[in-house]
């Protein structure tokens, strides 16, 4: 992204931070090209005159992100934000997003990471938590993203993660078919995805899914074409 977006949100008297999984996978050394941004202290209005000047953008999903040329998600946080209160704000907001991994906030102006649920050490200790568990479960597909995250990066779900899961597991029939199916194809992508459906197993989810399976080892050793077919045939 333009640096030049991040000069003219704050040449407005508001700050922009980019959070998500472009800042988790720059600390571990990973490219990644998606990135996902969060603006404080505009209006709505103002910020919407703003973005015309860098391309086409529209409103998406439950939570109106805005994305902005079909690649940028952008989302307006209409807290209340001053010098005084910043690292408040950020603390709320850090607590709506899923993992703490994923709510580390980094200022490509100042080049400053702000890391208000300590991210960085769970990165570091290779651990999956939630930011907080009251609000971890707005998105049920948050269940399917802790799985894949289990299985890409190798880290480990905290206990109390692990217990929340199990709570809550009859959530995922909530989740759209289509979305279900998008998250299935990136787990079936992972080398390793028998473990993650073994997780979503133990995790009393997969069963609400799929039902059991009690071949998932064999999953490793076909492709991922074969792999997106016998999900097909699952899911149908």
């Amino acid at each position: 992204m333009d640096l030049e977006f991040f000069k003219d949100i704050k040449a407005s008297r508001g700050t922009a931070y980019i959070v998500g999984g472009y800042v988790r996978d720059r600390i571990l050394g990973i490219k990644n090209k998606d990135i996902d941004i969060e603006v404080f202290g505009l209006s709505e209005k103002k910020f919407e005159e703003l973005l015309k000047k860098y391309g086409n953008s529209k409103k998406v999903g439950t939570f109106k992100i805005y994305l902005l040329n079909n690649s940028v998600e952008i989302s307006l946080n209409k807290s209340s934000w001053s010098k005084s209160t910043n690292e408040e704000v950020l603390q709320e907001s850090a607590k709506r997003r899923d993992l703490s991994i994923n709510a580390i906030y980094f200022d490509p102006i100042l080049e400053k990471v702000y890391d208000p649920i300590n991210g960085t050490k769970d990165i570091q200790d290779k651990v999956l938590k939630y930011c907080d568990k009251n609000t971890f479960m707005d998105d049920p597909v948050r269940i399917l993203r802790v799985a894949y995250f289990y299985g890409k990066y190798n880290f480990e779900v905290s206990e109390q993660l692990k217990k929340l899961i199990k709570l809550n597991s009859e959530k995922v029939l909530e989740i759209v078919g289509e979305r279900v199916g998008i998250e299935f194809e990136k787990i079936l992508s992972l080398k390793n995805s028998s473990k993650v459906f073994l997780f979503l197993k133990e995790m009393g989810v997969l069963d609400k899914i799929i039902g059991v399976n009690k071949n998932l080892d064999k999953f490793e050793k076909m492709s991922t074409k074969d792999k997106l077919v016998l999900w097909g045939v699952l899911y149908k």
